[in-house]
């Protein structure tokens, strides 16, 4: 270095940002719904929830049958329209997300097939206009 030049300034140091993990779950909003249902399926009954949601929004889901294991579908309508995302026959849990294919009623569809009452809780979080069960 020479007179009158200055000394190169330092880079600052830059922390490294934390790897965010990958997962299957959608990130959830404050200005989004958050539900829990639990109900009791004696054996043979059935029942449906459904979220109502706009093509495109997702919704989380977690839902675990207590005393014993269901048949399950998840699916959607409306408008004229149908899809099945998934079924499982004997499972005792699942979790996981719904991205609507389309306008309408998303959810699920239960049957206790065994031969003492199920309890069934299931929570949901996500962007979805309302939840109901119809069966």
């Amino acid at each position: 270095m020479t007179v009158g030049e200055s000394a190169p300034a330092e880079a600052p140091a830059i922390a490294a940002a934390p790897v965010a993990e990958a997962t299957s779950e959608v990130p959830i909003r404050p200005d989004e719904r958050q539900d829990e249902l639990s109900f009791t399926l004696a054996p043979g009954q059935g029942a449906e929830v459904k979220l109502v949601m706009r093509q495109g929004a997702k919704a989380n889901f977690s839902w675990t049958a207590d005393g014993g294991v269901v048949n399950f579908e998840t699916h959607g309508d409306g408008g004229g329209q149908s899809v099945s995302y998934e079924k499982g026959r004997r499972v005792p849990a699942d979790e996981g997300a719904i991205e609507a294919a389309f306008d309408g009623n998303h959810g699920w569809f239960w049957r206790n097939r065994g031969d003492r009452e199920v309890t069934l809780t299931i929570t949901t979080e996500g962007n979805y206009i309302d939840i109901k069960r119809l069966i």
